[in-house]
């Protein structure tokens, strides 16, 4: 098995806490600090933004 990185770990906790964090804040302006520009999102019910220039618009 292959043993964790902790570093890893903690930088993508980091990042999704401070993706949440925008939503409740309703401040995207850090947004390109945690999606790429060639990202692709689906939401659980359907819809898809295949690009950061996507997911804006929808934001």
């Amino acid at each position: 098995m292959k043993p964790i990185d902790i570093a890893s770990t903690q930088r993508r906790t980091t990042i999704i806490q401070h993706y949440f964090s925008m939503w409740l804040t309703r401040d995207f302006s850090k947004l390109k600090q945690v999606i790429a520009t060639d990202c692709y999102y689906q939401e659980c019910y359907g819809p898809a933004y295949c690009s950061f220039a996507e997911i804006q618009a929808w934001i």
